[in-house]
């Protein structure tokens, strides 16, 4: 699953993962600009996200706490971009 969400945001780039997946996944990629030595980076954080009622989520405001979300439950995604320059 995680595979496909990494292809979808990507496209053909091959991500580096920094942490386990155990309740969350960063994706950060790195790439100069143009002809500087300037670096951008684009970080991609996705965690489970599943409402009190049970219902999954892509809302961090409306989703439990990522501990009380097994992984048998059908928790939605909340996707995070962020970029730097």
């Amino acid at each position: 699953m995680l595979n496909k969400i990494f292809s979808w945001i990507l496209g053909n780039k091959k991500p580096s993962v920094d942490s386990q997946i155990t309740d969350s996944v960063t994706v950060e990629q790195k790439q100069a600009v143009g002809n500087t030595s300037v670096t951008a980076s684009e970080r991609i954080t996705i965690t489970p996200g599943l409402t009190e009622d049970g219902l999954p989520t892509a809302n961090a405001e409306a989703s439990i706490d990522r501990s009380q979300i097994m992984a048998t439950d059908d928790y939605g995604f909340i996707i995070d971009f962020e970029s730097f320059v």
